[in-house]
């Protein structure tokens, strides 16, 4: 447990993960020779299993924070809608508003 803690920096409101990271830049680490997500490990700590289906969502909208305050289980969709601005195809710019090309609004 205090191999991973000493990995974080927990000097502002986000505890940032130092070491490596994924492709994707979540922190990750080797936990019984098994790679284990960060921020995974950071909520089970606290909160106990995550229950299947769900997935672990950033509040503050930083990948490598592991704060578990800032962590909270959630749905896949619910992450998806929970997440910082608007889709990158948006034309409008404003998240949830899209063109229906059959109404023509």
């Amino acid at each position: 447990m205090q191999r991973f803690w000493d990995k974080v920096d927990t000097t502002g409101e986000c505890w940032l993960w130092t070491a490596a990271r994924n492709n994707t830049n979540y922190g990750v680490f080797s936990l019984n020779g098994k790679l284990v997500l960060a921020h995974r490990f950071s909520y089970e700590v606290v909160n106990g299993p995550i229950q299947n289906g769900l997935v672990i969502d950033h509040l503050c909208h930083t990948t490598l924070c592991v704060n578990p305050s800032h962590l909270s289980a959630c749905t896949h969709s619910e992450n998806m809608w929970n997440r910082k601005g608007f889709q990158s195809n948006s034309k409008t710019k404003v998240r949830g508003v899209y063109w229906n090309k059959q109404k023509q609004k």
